[in-house]
């Protein structure tokens, strides 16, 4: 079932998810797909077209088409003997495998939708605004401290100044010290570190424009 469900994705058809089950079922497990039922569309109605059988019985590019927002339920319905099943009990409802062979079921509902797996410059992408991201709060954090004249004696201030002094050493000189009574102190407002934040924040946004470019053309030759 969720090998099948992993084909319900806009551009592919009936016939992936149908093939996906009756290879597994049949080819792998050397069980059978019941022929008779079926799984089916969702709509207005519980039971609507398009049909969707767990077995191919015509060419993939002939079943009908997965678009955006269609809902289907699929199942597996399967056999341990032959595909043949029964109704029983003259109820309409009660069903049985011909051979009396056991038998299973699983279903489950789900709407079609574009594959959003990420990719893999998708998922550098995540890193580089999860790393700067985090880097940046730091630093808001650093700037903020520093402004409030936090004391750095504080393990956490501590803290906070020693994971982002590393990173604002390319910019440290951009600007004077401020000097008072003859002996120079450090600046309770720290314009580096905001030099800092703009700098990184343009650097993550020019890596992921790389990524974004360099992914592109990779698709385009491919």
């Amino acid at each position: 079932l969720e090998e099948g469900i992993k084909q319900v994705v806009v551009g592919n058809r009936i016939g992936h998810i149908s093939k996906t089950i009756q290879d597994i079922v049949e080819k792998e497990a050397g069980y059978s797909v019941v022929r008779s039922l079926v799984g089916h569309g969702v709509g207005r109605n519980l039971h609507e077209e398009p049909e969707v059988p767990g077995f191919l019985n015509r060419k993939i590019e002939r079943t009908p088409l997965l678009k955006e927002n269609m809902v289907i339920a699929v199942e597996v319905i399967y056999n341990m003997g032959g595909f043949e099943v029964v109704y029983k009990n003259y109820d309409n409802w009660t069903i049985a495998t011909k051979d009396k062979s056991l038998s299973g079921l699983f279903e489950r509902t789900v709407a079609v939708h574009e594959n959003k797996e990420a990719t893999g410059f998708q998922t550098i992408e995540y890193l580089v605004y999860f790393f700067f991201g985090a880097l940046e709060i730091l630093l808001a954090f650093r700037f903020v401290l520093r402004l409030t004249g936090a004391n750095s004696y504080n393990a956490f201030v501590g803290l906070i100044y020693g994971i982002t002094g590393i990173f604002i050493l390319p910019f440290e000189g951009i600007f004077y010290p401020v000097a008072g009574q003859g002996a120079v102190r450090t600046a309770v407002f720290e314009p580096t570190t905001i030099v800092a934040i703009v700098v990184y924040s343009v650097l993550a946004f020019g890596l992921v424009k790389l990524v974004r470019i360099f992914s592109g053309e990779r698709q385009q030759a491919e």
